[in-house]
């Protein structure tokens, strides 16, 4: 489990929100869980269904952002990289109005495509 997620009740990290979608948060490759993904004027914030699980971002902690382009036309997702070197796989059918908020949000040259590393053989 990542640290960030925490399992209690919360205050709420954004006093706007400017996109809110629902998310389903990889975990690993095999789990996922459902909630939804809420960016606002301070960061990112993903609320687990059912109220039982949270994690807050702000955008001050994001490294970086890509976003998961498929057969350079269907958005996938978007993987959000913290300065402490965590990584956090969203999945959602609205990733396209998620980048936009980004670009507004994070400096340029944070948010760029996604760009899946083959491992080599040996």
């Amino acid at each position: 489990m990542n640290k960030l997620l925490k399992f209690q009740t919360h205050n709420p990290l954004n006093q706007f929100v400017e996109k809110q979608v629902n998310a389903n948060l990889f975990v690993n490759q095999l789990t996922a869980m459902a909630g939804s993904l809420t960016l606002g004027n301070t960061g990112v914030e993903f609320e687990r269904q059912f109220k039982n699980g949270f994690i807050q971002i702000p955008y001050s902690e994001i490294k970086s952002v890509e976003v998961q382009i498929i057969f350079k036309k269907f958005y996938r997702g978007i993987f959000i990289e913290t300065n402490e070197g965590q990584r956090f796989n969203f999945v959602t059918s609205k990733t396209k109005d998620l980048v936009h908020v980004f670009n507004r949000k994070l400096p340029s040259g944070k948010v760029k495509r996604y760009v899946h590393k083959k491992k080599a053989r040996q």
